[in-house]
C-alpha cells in the first residue's frame, strides 16, 4: 500500500499531524502544570508574608 504515492505521501502528513497535535498536547499539559506551581509558590509567599507581618504585629520579631 505504502509503494503508491499517493498512500505513501498521506501517510507522511497523518503522521506529522499526530506528531503535532501530540506535542501541541504535551506543550499545553506542560503549560498547565507550571502554571498550577506557579500558583502554588504564590499562595505559599503570600501565607509567609502574612505570618511574618503578624509575628512582627503582635512582638514575636524584634525590630531594633
Amino acid at each position: 500500500m505504502l509503494e503508491n504515492p499517493f498512500f505513501a505521501k498521506l501517510y507522511k502528513v497523518v503522521i506529522e499531524i499526530v506528531n503535532t497535535l501530540v506535542y501541541n498536547v504535551i506543550t499545553l499539559l506542560y503549560i498547565e502544570h507550571v502554571t498550577k506551581l506557579y500558583n502554588e509558590a504564590a499562595d505559599i509567599q503570600d501565607i509567609v508574608k502574612g505570618h511574618l507581618w503578624w509575628s512582627w504585629h503582635i512582638g514575636l520579631i524584634e525590630t531594633h
